[in-house]
């Protein structure tokens, strides 16, 4: 008798443990529908020749364009990490920047940049992915991923990318 009433009291616990399992996931209140917009961000920057982390590389302006929304800010890449120099030529940065659209909203994005060089020696072609890391304001609960091409010149001292990001509200 005592060993049906454990094998009840351990299938009893069973049933009970699965009901608080399912219950649990019934009243776990939803989240918001998340909402996404494709955005653009084209970069145009005098370098001042210093790829040193801590440093900044440059400035210039960044065109931010967000649909029909066409916004300008300040440009002044931060080094993070590297340059690293692969045997081929090839930098590989990590470069960070911030956007301050006005005193409450600005977004901060992290790139990892590949630098390559192309046949004129001094002319490189980028490949960057992005993240963004942080943000205030409106985009304080915002994610966002992409990706951008463009080229680097340490002959004009100037680079110009285009990348495009996924920019998503994280809001609960």
């Amino acid at each position: 008798m005592q060993q049906i009433n454990k094998k009840l009291n351990r299938t009893q616990l069973a049933v009970y443990s699965l009901i608080l399992i399912v219950c649990s996931l019934c009243f776990t209140p939803a989240r918001a529908a998340t909402s996404c917009e494709h955005i653009e961000i084209e970069a145009n920057i005098a370098l001042t020749g210093i790829l040193i982390p801590g440093q900044v590389g440059g400035e210039g302006t960044l065109t931010w364009t967000f649909g029909d929304r066409v916004l300008v800010t300040e440009a002044h890449p931060l080094i993070l990490a590297g340059p690293i120099v692969s045997d081929d030529g090839t930098i590989h940065l990590v470069v960070q920047q911030h956007a301050a659209f006005n005193d409450e909203d600005s977004m901060t994005w992290i790139a990892n940049q590949v630098l390559a060089p192309t046949e004129i020696p001094g002319e490189l072609r980028v490949n960057e992915r992005i993240s963004l890391i942080t943000g205030t304001g409106l985009y304080q609960e915002a994610i966002g991923k992409g990706t951008g091409h463009g080229d680097l010149s340490f002959n004009q001292l100037t680079a110009s990318l285009r990348s495009k990001a996924k920019l998503c509200d994280a809001a609960q």
